[in-house]
């Protein structure tokens, strides 16, 4: 008994694979291509009859159909399949098209002319799982915050000043506080509470102690 993968495709993941498709695309176009291709991925549950006709292939690459080209043509079709799709060799399935299958089609177009290939649910389910997978390993949250500075604030007693006096204030200037250096203040990072403090002096700097967890 060969199981058949049941897999329903998303818009964002439809999108997604898209967007890789398009990159791809996109370098084979500026090595290659005269006239870009486009591409266009959507779901499929029919199929229709495959012709190997490598026209729009010969019309990108040369904006010419002549016979001539058929060589070079089958090489750079068979080097543009690689690259969208890779050399995985995948077992057929016999139906591939069926309620719920993660099949898709892939078109190609190119100056009114159009190609349609139809993508192994298995590749669809592989790519699937490469790009949600992280591209690195995770890192623990120690790790990760390790370099992340943040603004903090410490609220002292407020301090009346004239109006005169703040405009000639600059930096370097001491203001005269009566928060007394016992009692403990607020420390708060965007207006939100983190902790309370002592204000004190370690190595002739003014310094803060954390006291307790707000």
């Amino acid at each position: 008994m060969t199981f058949k993968p049941y897999r329903l495709i998303n818009d964002p993941e439809l999108k997604m694979l898209q967007q890789e498709f398009d990159n791809k695309l996109q370098r084979w176009n500026d090595e290659h291509a005269m006239f870009p291709l486009t591409s266009i991925l959507g779901r499929s549950t029919q199929h229709a009859d495959f012709t190997r006709d490598l026209s729009i292939i010969k019309q990108s690459l040369f904006g010419d159909e002549s016979n001539c080209f058929n060589a070079l043509t089958e090489t750079l079709f068979k080097e543009l399949l690689n690259q969208l799709l890779g050399t995985q060799l995948l077992d057929p399935i016999e139906d591939w098209f069926y309620t719920g299958t993660p099949a898709l089609t892939l078109t190609l177009c190119c100056a009114g002319k159009t190609m349609t290939l139809y993508l192994h649910p298995q590749w669809v389910l592989n790519a699937l799982a490469s790009e949600n997978n992280p591209k690195k390993p995770i890192s623990t949250l120690h790790q990760a915050l390790s370099a992340q500075h943040i603004d903090l604030h410490i609220e002292l007693n407020p301090v009346p000043l004239k109006l005169t006096d703040i405009a000639r204030l600059s930096v370097g200037d001491i203001i005269k506080t009566d928060h007394p250096i016992t009692k403990p203040a607020k420390l708060s990072h965007q207006q939100k509470p983190i902790c309370s403090v002592d204000i004190g002096e370690s190595n002739s700097f003014k310094s803060i102690q954390i006291a307790r967890e707000t």
